[in-house]
């Protein structure tokens, strides 16, 4: 039987049954990649309590720029029971500022792996961090390097089960070595997690997953976070903002697949049809000269 909740009372009959007695006890080590607790058998209800241990979790980036996943597996560590889960982040470069703040608040952050994606020594110290921490599963992003090598281990039988994250829609340049990560890791990933069953139908017929390994889990937002403040004019102000105005923003990383282009010349329109709005572009990134004299030639 799956295991997959962290506290299970269960029915049995004899010690025959593989849920009960050493059985069970073999079993949830096999699966959970530690010990656990005996259930002895009895008649209805086992009398014992089986408690899972403590799932350990192994996230592998390239480093963890200010950036969506990062964001993302950043909150899932911080909201995840500290007695069910522990966190260790790994990057093969630099932390990055997201890392950073995770050190910062406790957590275990491995970093220095390698100097570039040339790198091969990373295959084998990556291969170290995994037998001295001993993770249950990794996760890892469509960051390619990182994909790459966990898949690598992974065919290898050096890694545990393989979760990825899949976040993005690659259909521009850089897509060839996107797509051999891919194909490298997501065949022998235990789960594949996108954004929506739009995400999931591209996921499938662009990167080849296995459409059986393949879970939806939709984008979420904190509601109470971003709730709109009740004296607007207030917090505009206090931002540097024009209260009388209308501020329209895109935040996120400057990089194609954002699409700055289109918030630009849709910019453009609106400028030339109404003069109480201002667009914002917030974020950083390869992209900022590149998309700072589109700007300039739109004239916005």
């Amino acid at each position: 039987a799956p295991i997959d909740t962290f506290r299970l009372i269960l029915p049995c009959g004899s010690s025959e049954d593989p849920r009960c007695g050493d059985r069970f006890v073999q079993l949830g080590a096999a699966e959970r990649g530690a010990s656990a607790r005996r259930v002895e058998p009895g008649n209805g209800l086992c009398k014992g309590v089986y408690n899972a241990p403590v799932i350990r979790v192994l996230s592998l980036h390239a480093l963890m720029p200010f950036g969506g996943a990062e964001r993302v597996i950043e909150t899932v560590a911080q909201g995840l029971p500290p007695d069910q889960f522990s966190f260790t982040f790994v990057t093969l470069y630099e932390e990055g500022p997201v890392g950073r703040q995770l050190r910062e608040a406790g957590y275990s952050v491995i970093s220095r792996l390698g100097r570039s994606r040339l790198d091969l020594r990373i295959y084998w110290r990556l291969k170290k961090v995994i037998q001295q921490e001993k993770p249950d599963l990794i996760h890892v992003t469509d960051s390619p390097l990182p994909l790459l090598w966990a898949g690598i281990l992974r065919r290898r039988g050096l890694a545990p089960p393989l979760v990825v994250g899949i976040h993005s829609m690659r259909h521009y340049e850089g897509s060839r070595r996107s797509a051999v990560s891919k194909r490298m890791a997501l065949p022998v990933a235990s789960a594949v997690v996108c954004l929506s069953e739009a995400h999931k139908r591209y996921v499938v017929q662009y990167d080849h997953a296995p459409e059986e390994l393949v879970r939806v889990v939709p984008v979420g937002v904190d509601v109470f976070r971003f709730a709109p403040p009740s004296d607007k004019a207030g917090a505009k102000t206090a931002v540097g903002f024009d209260p009388e105005l209308n501020h329209v923003g895109i935040v996120g990383s400057l990089r194609a697949e954002k699409n700055h282009e289109m918030f630009l010349r849709v910019a453009r329109e609106v400028y030339a049809a109404r003069q109480d709005v201002r667009f914002e572009v917030v974020g950083g990134g390869e992209r900022l000269a590149e998309l700072q004299s589109l700007s300039k030639e739109l004239g916005v």
